[in-house]
């Protein structure tokens, strides 16, 4: 544990109504116990006090347990020794009149609660399936330093609760400590109680945010499919673009390299035309390079008549993506507009309620 931390920690909404949702009323009871330790499948109880949320006295008595006459450890904490219970009654002695009382309650408080009614019912009581509250584990829920190594909230002790809230009793006594349960709860319902103005804010924020995110998610996922069908329409022109720039990019190579050849061809024809062998051979190189001119020339051609088309088309799909674009833009906006205008509603709704 890395110790205590009375403030500054915050309560979260869920943890403070937690503690608001239990009935502050006489039907809501604090218990308390001593034991023969701390083993909750093995030990009994020595004693057990129940009270009200005010700490009056609902039922306390010693108990004799059933299954041994010695607990060294335990004695030392509490100084409940067997010659202090062994004419007392037993749990079971005391059952009709415990869970009456359990009965006719709808929620047990008590500090570490979950322990006390497991020793109970190890003891001899029937299940108690009441609604429990754990002063202990909320209030180290709420002001408690988390531990990283034992993951895990650090728990205060009762009596450094009970000093934070300038409560004196006699500790380890079954009675006062359900009586310092009773006041410390109350304490710290009536703490949570000046928190909540402040967390149903931060809720509010929370949730706001949370619409918000789903909304924008949702609008942009329409967004993307839109503009994804766009870009099939746009990827094959642009490929069809590229393809006829790369041929006429190609073709004036072509035509530069042919011209050349072609012209210094006909140029030695006319220099050499005395001797008639030698004409012809040229002639013959000189003829595929002019019909690959002309080839070149036509393929250019066609390639240059097609991109003004093209680029025109383009032009108009990348219109139409920005109109997408803006389209999605006002709706994000408009989302973001109405979702900040109903919380701004929900604000003033609480505030005049």
């Amino acid at each position: 544990m890395t110790g205590f931390a009375p403030m500054p920690n915050r309560p979260s909404w869920t943890e403070l109504k937690l503690t608001l949702d239990v009935p502050a009323n006489e039907n809501t009871i604090v218990i308390d116990t001593e034991t023969t330790g701390i083993d909750r499948e093995k030990d009994e109880v020595l004693s057990l006090a129940i009270v009200d949320l005010d700490g009056n006295e609902l039922f306390y008595s010693l108990i004799r347990p059933t299954t041994r006459k010695r607990w060294p450890k335990a004695q030392e904490v509490h100084g409940i020794a067997w010659a202090d219970v062994k004419d007392k009654p037993t749990i079971s002695d005391l059952a009709d009149e415990i869970m009456g009382i359990i009965e006719s309650s709808n929620c047990i408080i008590g500090y570490n609660v979950g322990f006390d009614i497991d020793v109970l019912e190890n003891s001899g009581l029937p299940r108690i399936e009441k609604r429990r509250y754990d002063l202990m584990e909320r209030y180290a829920q709420c002001y408690g330093r988390y531990s990283e190594k034992t993951g895990d909230y650090a728990w205060c002790k009762l009596s450094r609760l009970a000093s934070k809230y300038r409560y004196r009793y006699e500790e380890h006594n079954a009675l006062e400590d359900a009586k310092a349960t009773a006041h410390c709860f109350k304490r710290f319902r009536a703490a949570c109680e000046s928190e909540w103005p402040r967390a149903e804010e931060e809720r509010r924020e929370h949730v706001l945010k949370i619409k918000k995110a789903e909304a924008i998610k949702e609008i942009k996922e329409r967004e993307a499919a839109e503009l994804s069908a766009l870009d099939e329409k746009i990827d094959p022109v642009r490929a069809e673009i590229d393809k006829n720039k790369a041929n006429i990019e190609e073709r004036t190579k072509s035509e530069a390299t042919s011209g050349v050849l072609s012209a210094v061809l006909l140029l030695l024809i006319c220099l050499t035309f005395s001797w008639p062998i030698v004409p012809f051979v040229l002639t013959a190189f000189a003829v595929p390079s002019i019909a690959w001119l002309l080839v070149s020339a036509v393929s250019k051609s066609e390639s240059t008549r097609k991109l003004p088309g093209l680029e025109a088309r383009i032009k108009l799909l990348e219109n139409e993506r920005e109109e997408i674009e803006e389209k999605y833009r006002e709706e994000k906006r408009e989302a973001r507009k109405k979702l900040g205008g109903d919380a701004l509603k929900s604000k003033r709704n609480d505030e005049s309620a």
